[in-house]
């Protein structure tokens, strides 16, 4: 049983990765959620239990390497665990702390997946966790699950999540792409940011697409830091900032970033750049890689207002989409920029409803393709 990714390679235990199974299993913050850390013969035994599982079931923990370097980085696989009684077939991911946060977890667990609904007869995926495991809930939501039931066992409470073969499929079906939408917090003394009230009220899916939102900071730089740590987890098809630019009356997909900052306020840290470029020796700018005025146009059918804007300023909005367009230049990543104006909630003028902001991201995500 081996399995091979986009950037790892998952095969079966040997005892060569005893010591590289020792550096996760034995730690105690890795192993916060179990009973306690594993000494030595619990990883011997481990590697044991893994190679008799591949014996006796023809499935089990697989190692994990890194394509790139080989290295061993944790295991993930599939195993026969009683859960509330029933002995069911669960997905378990491991790895090693120093490559949390780049979405190997996720990616080996979706392979995982695949195998075991392609080579097996079971119906349904299971994984379970304690009920405080955030990073291993959030790894079984990514893959599909839902979480079906809790049950205490002891003094852990557990959390139980799913996939069923038919949902699977109809996920495999749809081919689901990923899109990462970002949208800013509040700044400049004002109670709401229209930007982030609008990316936080869209559907989970549309149209194909999986969105993943996140609101991050008005600050130079840090914007794009948070943007691209988080693109670092999930390979996103696309990245799509939303910003808020007071004054303008129309929903307006972003041409262009320039290489320039100047801040007539500062940040939300006290930044204040005035005439400093965003990248030393970079590109004087960098042209969206979404269709701008199909989405405007789009936009427009509705009958909510939208024009493609040929100036993303030079504060922070500029700064993030200059960022991303040079970190995703040459790459499948599509990257691209819309400002929306004060929402009603502001009471400036002009202004727009949230959920006209809504309708038109909507339309926007309809039409990337």
């Amino acid at each position: 049983m081996n399995i091979e990714t986009k950037r790892l390679i998952l095969r079966e235990y040997t005892y060569n990765d005893f010591d590289g199974l020792k550096a996760i299993i034995t730690d105690p913050e890795t192993m916060k959620y179990y009973t306690c850390p594993y000494d030595e013969n619990g990883v011997k035994r481990w590697i044991d239990w893994c190679i008799n599982s591949y014996r006796e079931n023809g499935f089990g923990l697989l190692a994990i390497e890194l394509k790139e370097s080989g290295e061993f980085i944790g295991d993930c696989g599939i195993s026969l665990q009683k859960i509330d009684g029933e002995l069911l077939p669960e997905i378990g991911y491991h790895i090693n702390k120093r490559h949390w946060k780049k979405g190997y977890a996720r990616e080996a667990a979706e392979a995982a997946r695949d195998w075991l609904f392609e080579n097996t007869a079971y119906e349904v995926a299971y994984s379970y966790m304690n009920s405080e495991n955030i990073a291993s809930y959030s790894t079984a939501k990514s893959m599909g699950m839902k979480k079906i039931k809790e049950y205490s066992d002891g003094d852990e409470h557990l959390a139980v999540y799913a996939i069923t073969r038919d949902e699977w499929l109809r996920m495999k079906e749809r081919k689901m792409k990923k899109i990462l939408i970002s949208g800013f917090e509040k700044f400049g003394g004002e109670e709401i940011n229209p930007s982030w009230e609008a990316v936080s009220r869209l559907p989970d899916v549309i149209d194909g697409y999986s969105l993943c939102k996140i609101r991050i900071p008005v600050v130079f730089g840090n914007a794009a830091q948070k943007v691209m740590e988080l693109a670092e987890r999930i390979n996103p098809d696309v990245i799509l900032c939303i910003g808020q630019a007071g004054g303008r009356q129309a929903v307006t997909p972003e041409l262009v970033a320039i290489n320039y900052r100047y801040a007539a306020i500062p940040d939300n840290i006290g930044n204040q750049p005035k005439d400093v470029p965003i990248s030393e020796g970079g590109e004087s700018a960098y042209f969206s890689t979404l269709p701008v005025r199909k989405m405007a146009h789009a936009i427009n059918e509705c009958q909510i207002p939208s024009q493609v804007s040929y100036s993303a300023g030079a504060y922070v909005c500029n700064d993030l989409l200059y960022i991303l367009l040079e970190k995703y230049k040459n790459t499948d990543t599509k990257v691209g920029f819309i400002h929306v104006p004060y929402c009603t909630e502001q009471g400036k003028d002009p202004s727009m409803s949230i959920d006209d902001m809504v309708k038109a991201l909507i339309v926007a995500i309809r039409n990337i393709d």
